[in-house]
């Protein structure tokens, strides 16, 4: 199932993301680094986009979709989205000067490494998710020619 394959990489995406925006850097190190002044703004925007994606991974695994697919559906598509704007703001980034090349191509594949089970897994379920609607309307059809029918039974 996509969902044990994006959980672990949504938390390894989260993590990196955290550790990628803290105002402090190691001793020595040359590598770019947000600058302070994005701290609350920016930092935070790339942090809880991250959380986010975990955060409805989750709720989307946790619902049963016999009876949730809808809200299952809706967990998915706001983790594309998020998905979506991680990409965005790492792009603004590497433009930015804040990351070099090397860190945006492996934030981007982490970004990646989340998007793609979870477009398929967004994709196996809205035909599992159009098969149980098309069962439910075809009962609820049947049930009005049944009540129909006794109508039409007990005024003739």
């Amino acid at each position: 199932m996509a969902s044990f394959q994006a959980i672990p990489k949504a938390k390894d995406l989260l993590d990196y993301t955290m550790e990628r925006t803290t105002a402090k850097e190691a001793a020595g190190s040359t590598k770019p680094r947000f600058p302070k002044s994005q701290s609350f703004g920016y930092c935070k925007a790339l942090r809880d986009a991250a959380l986010s994606i975990l955060e409805r991974i989750q709720a989307a695994n946790d619902y049963y979709f016999e009876t949730q697919f809808e809200e299952r559906l809706i967990a998915l598509d706001e983790v594309l989205q998020k998905c979506g704007l991680m990409l965005h703001l790492i792009d603004l980034s590497l433009k930015r000067g804040y990351i070099t090349d090397d860190q945006a191509h492996y934030w981007t594949e982490m970004v990646l490494s989340v998007k793609r089970p979870v477009f398929l897994w967004r994709k196996n379920d809205g035909n599992r998710a159009a098969t149980l609607r098309a069962e439910k309307q075809a009962a609820e059809t049947a049930q009005m020619a049944e009540i129909l029918r006794k109508i039409m039974s007990n005024t003739g």
